[in-house]
């Protein structure tokens, strides 16, 4: 289990972070056409908050879990 975890902490560490989310911007579209921009934004909040509960439920796990 612990080549399991090992390879988790790598991965999310090393990649998306939930502030990379928050701090995502979209280019906005000509004459108005595209996805309205509050709600874009209001979605990202949500989608990097969930993420960021899934990686301290993670670092729980790993710290309750040893590593062998």
């Amino acid at each position: 289990m612990g080549d399991y975890f090992s390879l988790m902490n790598w991965s999310y560490k090393k990649r998306l972070k939930p502030q990379d989310i928050r701090s995502k911007e979209f280019k906005k579209k000509l004459f108005g056409i595209g996805y309205d921009p509050e709600e874009v934004e209001a979605f990202l909040i949500e989608v990097a908050n969930a993420y960021q509960e899934l990686l301290e439920e993670l670092e729980e796990l790993q710290r309750i879990v040893p590593e062998n």
